[in-house]
């Protein structure tokens, strides 16, 4: 059996894909698959990874299509289902694994049979056509993900349970793990957590990153081991373009899956906002 399946949810991707795949080629980890889940592409990405494929002679890739373009969630998702390693690792088709991403990443699981899932730190690739004030902003903010954690002696951050009780926890940035690229945890979790949900469309991520802190420890090396990359045509930049927020659904999420969990100011917070009697009451001292 593979030790990794490395999962690649694709959706009109011939931009990148090809460096993606590339950065998988130059991993000093060997032992692992590779699973694409295209959501109906209209471009040439399957094209370019089958051509891809086919050049270097891989034999360990699975390529399935997400039948009726489902959209995001549901494309990890059916990554996810077709995945046999003992490990996931997302890449994206826009982002790049550094050459000793997985050797790394697995490596701590394999010493920390405790912890559930490990991310790390990503650097920004940036596309120069698409920098601009707005954007330089949201780089610089969410440049370190960690800036409220303190970090283990052994140079990775310890999460646990108890961040759900912290001042900053469903403060901005809300996302303090990291990007789906960032992540690689253990595949019989997936049992205990479920799947991603699809009624969320930008906080899918680290929703689902929560469940696993609710029942395990879970670790960010204090590492760049991704080349995140920031481009017009990435995932949420569309839409934060066309204004998806989750932040709703995200607060019933939370009040009603962690309510003894979080910290009491944030209940109080989260219970004007999501229940009736809450929204009720406020009427009458707002």
């Amino acid at each position: 059996m593979n030790q990794v399946s490395i999962c690649i949810p694709v959706y009109n991707g011939s931009r990148f894909i090809l460096e993606t795949l590339n950065s998988i080629l130059c991993q000093t980890f060997p032992n692992y698959e590779i699973i694409i889940s295209d959501d109906n592409s209209d471009d040439d990405s399957m094209n370019l990874i089958k051509n891809f494929f086919d050049k270097y002679g891989w034999r360990n890739v699975v390529l399935v299509n997400n039948k009726g373009a489902k959209g995001i969630g549901s494309n990890w998702n059916n990554c996810l289902k077709h995945a046999n390693g003992k490990y996931i690792k997302f890449i994206f088709q826009d982002d790049i694994m550094y050459d000793t991403c997985l050797e790394e990443m697995v490596k701590f699981l394999e010493g920390r049979p405790d912890f559930s899932l490990v991310s790390c730190k990503r650097k920004f690739i940036t596309d120069s056509k698409y920098l601009n004030e707005k954007t330089i902003s949201w780089m610089n903010f969410h440049s370190n993900l960690q800036f409220n954690l303190k970090k283990d002696l052994n140079n990775f951050y310890c999460i646990d349970g108890t961040i759900f009780k912290e001042e900053f926890f469903f403060k901005n940035p809300k996302n303090f793990i990291g990007e789906p690229s960032t992540v690689l945890f253990r595949k019989s979790f997936i049992e205990k957590v479920g799947l991603f949900r699809l009624d969320l469309k930008q906080s899918l991520d680290y929703e689902y990153w929560f469940r696993f802190i609710k029942i395990s420890k879970i670790a960010v090396l204090d590492k760049e081991l991704i080349g995140f990359r920031i481009h017009d045509f990435q995932e949420t930049n569309r839409l934060r373009v066309i204004k998806v927020d989750d932040f709703y659904i995200m607060s019933k999420i939370i009040f009603f899956n962690y309510f003894f969990l979080i910290n009491n100011k944030l209940r109080f917070q989260l219970f004007f906002r999501v229940t009736y009697l809450g929204r009720f009451i406020s009427k009458f001292i707002s």
